[in-house]
């Protein structure tokens, strides 16, 4: 089976047990928090993870619907991007 960029992002959702998301806030900023997904729907189309609505991370993605994933593991950093629907 070849290795494909879609398996290798699969691969490391469903593995990641915490992973970093980047969103940008009203002003242009970035702001990134360490989050940890649930164990349920980790798909390249889906991902749950656990915050309070309050949080800058809710309000960045309520406003501007993209969003950057990343996890890190011992040898290398691995990015996604993602359009929050």
């Amino acid at each position: 089976m070849q290795h494909t960029t879609r398996q290798a992002a699969l691969q490391m959702i469903q593995t990641a047990p915490v992973f970093t998301l980047a969103t940008v806030d009203a002003d242009g900023y970035p702001t990134m928090v360490a989050l940890s997904p649930l164990p349920i729907k980790r798909r390249l189309e889906e991902l749950y993870f656990y915050t309070s609505r309050q949080t800058s991370t809710t309000q960045n993605i309520q406003n501007c619907r993209q969003a950057s994933y990343f996890t890190i593991n011992s040898q290398t950093i691995h990015p996604l991007c993602y359009a929050v629907n």
